[in-house]
């Protein structure tokens, strides 16, 4: 019951464009929404790669944010999944782990160790 009456008064209150889903949650009538779409596998298999990578190279997801001039914030989503690396990120990130772009998509079974 409490939920649909904080329900109603979000749908009832004027709230920003954009700020509807972060005013549910803070509600706690919502939570973030769960990953969809065929695209998720090969997100999160680029994200556990890179992370294996900076591993590798024994470097940290804040050290991966200084160099690539981003905030850790923004790092850390793409790291965890719930933001897909764009192509130019993966360019950058690959430079900076010093490997080639490709080495984020190959298979687990062949991965480079």
């Amino acid at each position: 019951m409490r939920a649909s009456v904080t329900l109603d008064r979000l749908v009832s209150t004027r709230i920003p464009s954009g700020q509807h889903m972060k005013a549910a949650r803070k509600a706690g009538i919502m939570t973030a929404p769960a990953p969809t779409g065929s695209s998720d596998g090969l997100r999160m298999h680029v994200a556990d790669e890179v992370r294996a990578w900076l591993a590798r190279r024994r470097l940290s997801g804040a050290g991966l944010a200084r160099a690539l001039g981003r905030s850790q914030s923004f790092v850390a989503k793409r790291l965890d999944g719930r933001q897909a690396f764009d192509v130019d990120d993966l360019e950058a990130v690959a430079r900076v782990l010093e490997v080639p772009v490709s080495v984020f998509f190959t298979p687990r079974s062949n991965s480079i160790e």
